[in-house]
């Protein structure tokens, strides 16, 4: 049985296909399309109903801004006082405990300036003061240590 599909190897093949000779006449020359459609009176493409108001819009005059009154005036706020600042940087870094021992001074110093002077950064002294103190009780606390290490230690080496 043959498949219905498949060319039969007896019936003749299909001569091969031959190029079109060039044509004869030219391409048609067609109008150039213009770059925009053109304009239309805007009152004919919409219905009547809809159509555009025949009177000019009105004319307001421009706004007149005037600059708001403050009755008692800005005030400025005043700067942070430079100790606190430095005392509270002091009292972050540490700096091998020199550091937690200038935040001291200089928080109590920042404290007593922005007392006088109305000044912000009280709690950026405070902070100082407190990371100052904290790491000087730290200093204390591991001085004890070594004390207490230094004297136990000999005794329990001795025996």
């Amino acid at each position: 049985m043959s498949d219905p599909d498949s060319p039969d190897p007896e019936s003749p093949q299909d001569p091969p296909p031959q190029d079109p000779q060039p044509s004869q006449h030219p391409p048609p020359q067609y109008p150039q399309p213009s770059r925009w459609p053109p304009l239309e009176d805007p009152q004919q493409q919409y219905p009547q109903q809809y159509a555009q108001p025949q009177h000019p819009p009105p004319q307001y005059p421009p706004p007149q801004y005037q600059q708001p009154h403050y009755p008692y005036g800005t005030v400025a706020r005043p700067p942070y006082d430079g100790l606190a600042i430095t005392s509270f940087v002091f009292g972050v870094l540490w700096l091998g405990w020199m550091g937690s021992i200038v935040a001291v001074v200089l928080g109590h110093f920042a404290l007593s300036n922005i007392g006088r002077t109305q000044a912000r950064g009280r709690g950026l002294a405070i902070a100082g003061l407190i990371l100052g103190y904290v790491w000087l009780a730290i200093l204390v606390l591991l001085i004890l240590l070594a004390i207490i290490g230094a004297v136990y230690g000999s005794r329990s080496g001795s025996g």
